[in-house]
């Protein structure tokens, strides 16, 4: 029994996963500031995975506040979504690679 796929360990397995796929969703939606520009428009920061400082508001601001806190918002962001995605992997990896042992019929006896 200790290396079956038992049904708690593949209810922790899927917990796991969905940590995992909820970390990597959290990473790939857009942040904004809840400034908005001179055309109405929020500005727009990037995502977890790549930041993104083309907006005017950003480029003609230069190194300006709103720079600063975009690259705030995005340290944030990355903050609690990347240790959620490492603990949701390597809860799933851990489940995943848990050997199964072999019971030859002589032990059994």
């Amino acid at each position: 029994m200790n290396g079956e796929l038992t049904t708690r360990r593949l209810l922790a397995m899927i917990a796991a996963a969905a940590v995992l796929g909820i970390g990597v969703l959290l990473m790939w939606q857009p942040v904004y500031l809840p400034e908005f520009d001179s055309y109405g428009l929020q500005i727009r920061c990037g995502s977890g995975f790549l930041t993104d400082m083309s907006h005017p508001e950003l480029v003609d601001g230069g190194a300006g506040p709103l720079r600063d806190r975009c690259e705030s918002a995005l340290l944030q962001r990355r903050a609690w979504a990347v240790p959620m995605m490492v603990v949701g992997a390597g809860v799933l990896i851990a489940l995943a690679l848990r050997g199964t042992r072999v019971v030859s019929p002589r032990s059994q006896q």
